[in-house]
């Protein structure tokens, strides 16, 4: 499917499902009433070099063990997410621009995993948003600019972040909330208009090799039962505190 406006439908602008795959690139799928891109039941297609915006909801949603290659697409300016994954979903999302939407840039959620790796995600609520049971790879994206966190991750999410560069978000570069457990390895996450990362309300997390600098707050706050495991990092030239623990925070720092 080559090169197709794909528009103003009644549901979402291109199914794949019940093990059904296709290659779709170069279209522009956009003003459709459900997701630009919908996957369920192990569809498994092979999304390339596509336009996907101004849909009612997520631009691209992997569910009920879907899967896809979705690679060199634009997806801006959804009402939605850029790209919801959940109940199991896994799709592989590669070298896209997820930016300008009207929700989260990333959600990913309810047992939601996927790959997702070299994209530019900026210019989101929250940019990257984990939770229930979500568990995503993100590796080496660019995540910036977010009009909240540049990645939340909250209520039982996990998922591992390695090697991105994570700055100027409103928020947080990293935020962890409510059970949240991820793991941050050699990530960049500076110049920031919050903290670097902010953990609480009994997050936690392995936070290990990151660079953190240049926050307008404190480099890593720690507050209200977040107890994470920190270790050798490197905290500096931030505005405010390098580490700051606080109201019954706790955690183990070593090495940084």
């Amino acid at each position: 499917v080559s090169e197709n406006k794909i528009h103003q439908g009644k549901g979402a602008g291109v199914s794949v499902s019940d093990n059904g795959k296709g290659s779709f690139t170069k279209n522009r799928v956009f003003e459709n009433s459900r997701s630009g891109f919908e996957v369920k039941a192990k569809g498994d297609p092979t999304v390339t070099n596509n336009r996907i915006y101004s849909n009612r909801k997520a631009g691209i949603h992997v569910s009920d063990s879907g899967k896809g290659t979705f690679r060199h697409n634009e997806i801006f300016e959804n009402q939605g997410d850029g790209v919801d994954v959940m109940t199991k979903g896994d799709p592989q999302v590669t070298q896209n621009t997820i930016r300008n939407g009207f929700d989260t840039g990333v959600y990913v959620h309810a047992s939601g995993k996927g790959r997702f790796e070299n994209n530019q995600i900026f210019e989101n609520d929250c940019n990257v948003f984990v939770a229930t049971q979500g568990d995503p790879i993100l590796f080496r994206n660019r995540i910036y600019r977010g009009r909240g966190a540049g990645v939340c991750i909250e209520e039982d999410g996990r998922g591992t972040f390695k090697e991105n560069d994570i700055f100027e978000n409103v928020s947080a570069g990293v935020q962890v909330n409510t059970n949240g457990d991820p793991t941050v390895d050699g990530n960049q996450i500076h110049h920031g208009h919050g903290c670097g990362v902010f953990i609480s309300d009994s997050g936690q997390g392995r936070f290990s090799g990151n660079d953190i600098f240049g926050n307008v707050d404190s480099g890593i706050e720690v507050t209200t039962s977040g107890n994470p495991i920190v270790t050798g990092n490197k905290v500096y030239k931030g505005r405010k505190a390098g580490v700051w623990v606080h109201d019954d925070g706790t955690g183990m720092f070593s090495n940084n």
